[in-house]
């Protein structure tokens, strides 16, 4: 294809170009992977709403709460030392998606029920505070 054209995208680069872009690639995610496995448990669930109204519950008791926001109720559950959302009447269930968290610093949030669901630790700080 490109020989027809003349045009062959691989000759701006040299072997030291390709070579540093993978070394480049593969420290960063092996930054990310260290980050992930060396932050601490969380300990407790803090659930926040636009109203500023929020529950802080522990990690550790199984439980379901419900969070008023504009669309309706947000349902988060904790169950085995990990929260998540389980229904959001939000039109896309974006936040549903996002998985169970479990480490200090780990958010899920639902924009349009305007819902924060996070964990935090020992000194109740996040990643952002600290």
């Amino acid at each position: 294809m490109w020989k027809r054209s003349g045009y062959n995208p691989l000759r701006y680069f040299a072997l030291a170009d390709i070579l540093l872009f993978i070394i480049i690639f593969s420290a960063s995610l092996l930054s990310l992977l260290l980050a992930k496995a060396l932050s601490p448990r969380g300990e407790r669930v803090v659930v926040e709403t636009e109203k500023g109204e929020y529950f802080s519950l522990p990690l550790s008791k199984d439980t379901t709460i419900y969070a008023e926001g504009p669309l309706g109720k947000t349902k988060i559950r904790i169950e085995n030392d990990r929260a998540f959302i389980a229904y959001s009447p939000c039109p896309h269930k974006v936040c549903m998606r996002m998985g169970k968290i479990e480490r200090e610093g780990e958010v899920i949030v639902c924009v349009p029920n305007g819902v924060i669901v996070r964990i935090i630790g020992k000194g109740g700080l996040d990643g952002i505070t600290r």
